[in-house]
């Protein structure tokens, strides 16, 4: 992971150290990342269930300031009129989207945010 950097560095390790599965991390969502408890709810895993796992200390900061990074682009998407839709990993299908609060917006986005 020391070639990794930004969000693909994030995300690697949060496979790692949290245990996420490929699909789980690319559908994490900022309302389910709980800082304050060090740990993440994956919503509809493996045999769609919830579960919840940990969020490692050495990644609270990095991702904090990644979702932060986030938030400006979509607000600059709303301004732009792209309300309600982003594009994930280059998928022809949208995925709705909150317009007013980022709790429920995705932690990673197609725009390369480092």
């Amino acid at each position: 992971m020391t070639r990794l950097d930004g969000s693909k560095w994030i995300m690697a390790n949060l496979l790692y150290g949290s245990g996420l599965r490929l699909m789980e991390c690319l559908r994490l969502r900022v309302k389910d990342i709980e800082f304050d408890y060090s740990q993440i709810i994956v919503r509809d895993a493996k045999g769609s269930k919830d579960r919840v796992t940990i969020l490692p200390e050495k990644l609270k900061e990095p991702l904090k300031r990644h979702l932060e990074k986030v938030k400006v682009l979509h607000e600059q998407d709303l301004k732009d009129g792209f309300a309600g839709y982003i594009f994930l990993l280059l998928w022809l299908e949208s995925i709705p989207m909150p317009k007013r609060n980022g709790a429920g917006n995705m932690c990673f986005l197609l725009k390369n945010v480092q």
